[in-house]
């Protein structure tokens, strides 16, 4: 996985040419599930208004599985 430094640096170069505000989630799957499951109101929003990345793949593969 990519260094968070790097991470934060690119999303800074990319957040200059945005209106919206990008946020980096850094959460280990488990407490991803975990806060989905809780429906944590954040993280539903983020997932409906959310916009992904980089990893849409690896999303959805994720969300198939927790639907499950």
């Amino acid at each position: 996985m990519r260094n968070f430094v790097e991470i934060e640096k690119i999303i800074h170069k990319i957040q200059k040419t945005q209106l919206k505000k990008i946020h980096a989630i850094n959460f280990t799957e488990e407490e991803f599930k975990k806060e989905l499951k809780e429906k944590n109101p954040a993280f539903i929003d983020a997932m409906k208004k959310g916009t992904v990345l980089f990893g849409q793949e690896q999303l959805i593969q994720f969300l198939r599985e927790l639907s499950i």
